[in-house]
């Protein structure tokens, strides 16, 4: 705090150099002295000081007249003025606070109260302008924070239109069977997506995924995956498309080629063949724990045998296994993000709720089936607007 500069405004050699000698032996150096009010002025403007020490009484310019001068200037309203004059008219020291003068002391004044007082507005002064250059400092780091959260806001919206191009622009035309799908989107980037493949008139091969975790990287495995399985299904003939195997593929492309994604980063997948000529549906799952129900008005079936996650065993051979369906049934796909919704006592959502959800309005059209499931989930859940992704798929065979 010593280094804080004083200007001293005294026409008084005798006072000057008590001044002086004062605030030399308590350890202030940066002093300066002005003998009349003009050159205080100057003096004042050309090197503000942190603290001026004013006599009332001075030639060309009175202290009065100073303080007026400088309080005129917005820039210079937190400097201490101290007043320090052997004037015994109270009511002169009193309209000099009133315009702005900060203390003042009598002479002849007591050296300790002096220093005391001086002491007092040098260290007040000292620590607010500390604490106004830390605010500054803060606000520059704030702003730096806002724009650097605009870009990144950009970035992830960019992102996220990326996801969202990713799913089916048009559903192919397959004979006795509808498709619909609904994506909710969360507040956060996930990782679901789906695709529906058409393999001839009578026949589709599907996919639902979720990767692990949210945020750009998980928007990035999604992209890669999705090159993945449209890459490996452009490359199959229509008895080569067996969904194990595409797993199997996909699951061996993802550790040979993901090498630049962190350990953990997973994602789960049902992939499906669905075939209307003989009302079957051949399967094969990766982890994917948010099982496909098969329902109508009376009954449901879950599809629930599966394999480890993609990206856990670079090794791991994955199983078909094969359902007979009958017509005006319908097979509903999801991700994770609807059964893992919680409600205010933390129940979760669950298969059950959703089975019993399904059921009760199998006879609406597939669209508002979806619809109305969401609506479900935003009730159990109280949430407009989800925590997580949710990618729904609907099959209605007829």
């Amino acid at each position: 705090m010593k280094e804080i500069k004083i200007l001293i405004a005294e026409d008084d050699v005798v006072t000057q150099h008590l001044e002086l000698a004062l605030l030399k032996k308590k350890g202030y150096r940066n002093l300066r002295i002005a003998t009349d009010g003009e050159s205080a002025l100057r003096m004042f403007f050309e090197q503000p000081p942190d603290l001026l020490i004013l006599d009332y009484y001075m030639p060309h310019k009175s202290g009065f007249e100073v303080l007026e001068e400088i309080r005129d200037n917005k820039e210079f309203k937190r400097i201490p003025i101290i007043f320090v004059t052997a004037v015994d008219d109270k009511s002169k020291l009193i309209e000099a606070l009133k315009f702005g003068a900060t203390d003042y002391i009598t002479k002849p004044f007591d050296q300790a109260e002096f220093l005391a007082r001086i002491d007092a507005h040098a260290r007040n002064y000292y620590l607010q302008k500390k604490l106004m250059q830390t605010n500054e400092k803060l606000e520059e780091v704030n702003n730096i924070l806002i724009e650097k959260k605009r870009q990144i806001e950009t970035d992830l919206k960019t992102a996220r239109k990326i996801q969202e191009a990713l799913l089916p622009k048009n559903i192919p035309p397959i004979k006795n069977l509808n498709i619909e799908y609904l994506y909710q989107a969360s507040n956060s980037i996930g990782g679901d997506f789906l695709d529906i493949v058409r393999i001839d008139d009578e026949t589709c091969a599907f996919y639902i995924a979720d990767v692990a975790g949210h945020g750009v990287t998980s928007a990035l495995i999604t992209v890669f995956v999705r090159e993945q399985m449209t890459g490996i299904m452009n490359s199959l003939d229509r008895d080569s498309f067996q969904p194990a195997e595409i797993l199997n593929k996909l699951n061996r492309n993802y550790h040979k080629e993901t090498n630049f994604i962190e350990d953990g980063m997973f994602l789960t997948i049902f992939c499906g063949i669905l075939d209307t000529k003989s009302y079957k549906i051949k399967y094969a799952s990766a982890g994917h724990h948010s099982v496909p129900v098969i329902f109508d008005s009376n009954n449901s079936q879950s599809l629930s045998e599966m394999g480890v996650a993609i990206g856990f065993l670079e090794d791991f051979q994955y199983t078909n296994y094969t359902v007979q369906l009958k017509s005006n049934k319908k097979i509903f796909c999801h991700t994770d993000g609807l059964i893992e919704l919680t409600n205010s006592k933390n129940e979760s959502f669950g298969m059950d709720r959703l089975t019993t959800s399904l059921m009760k309005n199998y006879d609406l059209h597939s669209t508002k089936l979806l619809e109305q499931i969401i609506q479900r989930g935003q009730r159990f859940s109280e949430q407009k607007v989800f925590e997580d992704d949710i990618a729904l798929l609907l099959f209605e065979l007829s």
